[in-house]
């Protein structure tokens, strides 16, 4: 459940004020709250990219972040069980010979050394009974604990999802640049063309020309940068993938574009989806962990019950070790209770409450900048939107002005400058477009991390 903003009792919250709901004794997460791999999540292919998805499964199944996240799960259910075993007895088994020989000359009048030679066998048991709930109150908070670790999992998953996507957005927004850029290079290279054969003709100075080639170099000087950051990025997504560079699925190295987010217009999010948050989940169950310690620290001012037993055979003799007369036991139960430690347990129980307040504040601050994350990444995604229309608006008219600027130029009604100044416009707003598009699809992976998983879009129109 998600509880907003919890609060303690009165009497452990001293001056403080905790808001609205009381802290529960324990959390049941219903359906919305619990996590799926992403591989499973509709929400990644409503981006309408198989390659995408590919790569999100490469890394749910490769990634060392991940099996690490895996490893710390088995540790704590391991330290779980480990605490549970403490509801039952402790059994040894020993067995022996023993060959001995008592001084003669430790009275006042020698004797004559005694030796003695004997077989042993038995069984010992202790057993601390949990009259009080002393074990109860401690396998809770490893239960919790583990729950702990599964939301960590759970947050290690996301983020590498939500990396891997992020990378691969940001590679196909670099492979675009690069195609527009080789494009640019064409065209602007039969504008030099074009300026070279003005001139030739005495219609133009080398102005032109040289303005033409100041055009078409700095484009091309875009393409190294370009192609470093498309390296760099293959290197990233192959690193989350757990895999080297050249073992990443040939579709990643072919130029693509951006996934489209037609899907995400009219976007529309559930409010309560933020309730399976990994953190804020987290969160809930370190609220149970600490409440446990605070449960334990209590239960040290009551008395502790331990049964202690063993049964046991000696004899000279091996074959008489089973006979009655060979026959040893005992049984003794004891209930120790400490009654004066010098105030260590008032102190221990003040503690483990103080804890058990600051990660109420903790968990409330996480809810609130949960809250906050979402609403940022809406509100940018509707902002990013809003600029790709006008985006879209400025290119057009950046083509036009290009086309009206040569077609004067080659009537000779306008000069080269007009030209240059088209040409480089061009290019600027196209990638000012192509920005705000692979900005509007990182937000929305951004989202996607911020809600803690996907949620159900229409699926991408073939």
């Amino acid at each position: 459940m998600l509880g907003g903003i919890f609060q303690i009792s009165a009497e452990d919250k001293g001056s403080d004020v905790w808001i609205k709901e009381p802290l529960p004794s324990g959390w049941t997460l219903d359906s919305i709250s619990q996590n799926q791999l992403p591989s499973t999540d509709n929400w990644w292919r409503s981006l309408g990219d198989p390659t995408l998805i590919t790569l999100i499964n490469m890394a749910e199944d490769n990634n060392y972040d991940l099996r690490a996240a895996v490893k710390r799960i088995e540790a704590s259910r391991q330290t779980l069980n480990s605490a549970r075993s403490g509801y039952f007895p402790t059994i040894g088994l020993q067995a022996g010979w023993t060959k001995e020989q008592s001084s003669g000359s430790e009275s006042k009048e020698t004797y004559k050394p005694y030796p003695d030679t004997y077989f042993n066998f038995g069984l010992n048991a202790s057993w601390e009974v949990d009259l009080f709930g002393r074990i109860k109150e401690k396998t809770k908070g490893l239960t919790a604990n583990l729950n702990v670790s599964k939301a960590d999992y759970n947050s290690a998953m996301i983020s590498v999802c939500s990396q891997m996507a992020t990378n691969y957005i940001v590679l196909r927004t670099y492979q675009e640049q690069l195609e527009v850029a080789m494009d640019h290079i064409d065209s602007q290279e039969r504008v030099v063309n074009l300026t070279k054969a003005r001139f030739e003709a005495g219609l133009v100075s080398q102005l032109d020309v040289l303005q033409a080639q100041m055009v078409l170099q700095s484009t091309k000087a875009l393409v190294p940068g370009l192609k470093k950051s498309i390296s760099t990025t293959l290197n990233a997504i192959a690193t989350l993938c757990g895999i080297y560079p050249d073992q990443l699925p040939s579709e990643v190295r072919v130029h693509g574009s951006i996934p489209e987010s037609s899907a995400f217009t009219e976007l529309g999010v559930p409010a309560d989806m933020i309730r399976r948050r990994p953190d804020i989940i987290e969160a809930q169950y370190n609220l149970e962990v600490l409440a446990s310690q605070v449960g334990i620290a209590k239960k040290d001012y009551l008395p502790s019950l331990t049964i202690n037993g063993s049964i046991s055979s000696s004899s000279h003799k091996l074959n008489g070790l089973f006979t009655e007369n060979s026959l040893n036991y005992s049984i003794s139960p004891q209930l120790s209770w400490t009654v004066f430690d010098g105030l260590d347990r008032k102190y221990a129980v003040a503690e483990a409450k103080a804890n058990l307040q600051a990660a109420v504040d903790s968990y409330n601050q996480t809810v609130i900048s949960a809250i906050q994350d979402v609403n940022n990444c809406l509100l940018r995604y509707d902002s990013l939107n809003e600029e790709i229309e006008l985006d879209k608006e400025v290119c057009d008219v950046s083509f036009k002005t290009l086309d009206l600027a040569v077609e004067r130029y080659k009537l000779g009604l306008s000069d080269f400058t007009n030209v240059a100044n088209a040409q480089m416009s061009v290019l600027t707003n196209i990638n000012s477009l192509i920005s705000a598009r692979s900005n509007a699809l990182t937000t929305l992976v951004s989202l996607y991390k911020a809600l803690g998983g996907g949620w159900e879009v229409p699926a991408v129109s073939e």
